[in-house]
């Protein structure tokens, strides 16, 4: 607590010396950590969770909408990081919006030959973004919708992540994450939960995946944001529309910023689309914002959470599976163990191993781990995958999928960091 009572410039040279990394900033995070667990507790004695039961899908949960205008060199990388998905039950529609340059033209006719079964391929003339979204999410058959540039990527765990989180939710709920943008600048884009309040100020909603029913009631990209931030003026109006935003606080989608790009141009434009988001909703988020802030107060209980999310894989089709528990872990916890060299151990056993590595992690260790190109190694943070950050969901859900054996730390490095040892 000494910290809040120091002065401003004492506090930012503390923040780059080894004391604050080893030692103020953990502490301070268990504090926070605390303080929001405690809020949570107080909240869930004192509102009444509605209970609901999860209705099952039939066809792929989740359409990922993949819009394309002369973007061809890019769609390699693209349609890989979606092969690259732990999810698998989901469709990809890739709509051309009427490209004119020789490389992307050949792409899209060497993917049409291809007829990959996930993969439908529309064409239109040149309409922009948002018609091109509007046309393809029309012929969508998911139960949510996950719009994605050709120029972006996500992380091979965020389907998995955002239907974990949806499936535990109501249906007035979308969830983000937080966003890794690289190109002109590097920074990671710290999304938060939507509130009315700051809805307008600037945009702290990510690239949402929503329902398919809620796009729909909300009437879809509006042709008015032609020019850019149409992602932030859908989120907003979804939330005009009653729904709330969930952020997983990882960042999981990746975007890119390139100068002469048509997102690059909106945000030299930022003043003047912001104006324009607040004339379509200031008037209604004054009205509603009594009734918004209580539906995202309110608790929630869903019941049948895995009617989606389980797989039915047959044993011998199962990939054989560990998982290494540190968030519930004491040998991790007591901070005797440095997280760069944990995660340096792991990585070599999950090199070394043809099994599929389940990793859970406390969030406070989230900015300590390196991500990892491992197709092997999934590292979850347990907490953030439900509205209440209950964590019975989640595990139920890795038993039930996965069905991992349970390894502890000790015995990874005892073992050598063999996989093929754990394999007996």
């Amino acid at each position: 607590m000494v910290l809040f009572l120091l002065p401003l410039k004492f506090k930012n040279s503390l923040k780059g010396s080894p004391l604050y990394k080893d030692s103020l900033q953990p502490g301070l995070a268990r504090i926070v950590s605390l303080g929001t667990v405690l809020s949570a507790g107080i909240r869930k004695r004192s509102i009444k969770p509605i209970v609901i039961n999860q209705q099952p899908w039939s066809g792929p949960l989740v359409s990922v909408i993949v819009t394309c205008y002369n973007y061809g060199a890019y769609l390699n990388q693209v349609l890989t990081c979606l092969e690259s998905q732990s999810w698998r039950n989901f469709e990809i529609i890739l709509i051309d919006d009427g490209s004119t340059d020789p490389e992307t033209i050949a792409e899209i006719d060497k993917l049409k030959k291809f007829q990959s079964p996930r993969l439908k391929i529309l064409q239109q003339i040149n309409q922009g973004v948002v018609a091109a979204r509007n046309n393809a999410i029309a012929q969508a058959r998911g139960k949510y919708i996950f719009p994605l540039d050709a120029d972006d990527t996500i992380d091979k765990l965020f389907l998995e992540k955002c239907l974990l989180l949806l499936e535990n939710s109501p249906e007035h709920f979308f969830v983000y994450s937080w966003t890794n943008s690289t190109g002109a600048e590097d920074f990671i884009w710290k999304t938060r939960d939507s509130s009315p309040d700051l809805l307008l100020e600037e945009n702290r909603m990510g690239f949402a995946v929503f329902r398919k029913t809620a796009f729909n009631q909300v009437g879809g990209y509006n042709p008015v944001m032609a020019g850019g931030f149409e992602d932030w003026e859908l989120c907003v109006n979804l939330v005009v529309h009653g729904y709330v935003g969930r952020v997983i606080r990882e960042p999981l989608y990746n975007y890119c910023v390139k100068p002469g790009a048509r997102n690059f141009h909106a945000l030299k434009k930022f003043k003047d689309l912001k104006i324009k988001i607040g004339n379509l909703h200031r008037e209604t988020l004054k009205v509603q914002k009594k009734r918004l802030v209580k539906l995202a107060r309110q608790l929630y209980r869903v019941d049948g959470y895995l009617v989606n999310l389980a797989r039915d894989l047959q044993a011998e089709e199962a990939p054989k599976s560990f998982l290494l528990d540190l968030y519930n872990s004491d040998e991790f916890g007591r901070g005797d163990v440095e997280p760069l060299s944990v995660f340096k151990d792991i990585l070599l056993w999950a090199g070394n191993s043809p099994a599929t590595i389940l990793l859970t992690l406390d969030i406070r260790w989230r900015e300590r781990f390196l991500p990892n190109d491992l197709e092997n190694l999934f590292v979850y943070y347990p907490e953030q995958y439900h509205p209440e950050h209950d964590v019975k969901p989640f595990y139920e859900y890795l038993e039930h999928r996965y069905r991992p054996d349970k390894v502890t730390y000790k015995q990874v490095k005892e073992r050598g960091f063999y996989g093929k040892s754990f394999l007996g």
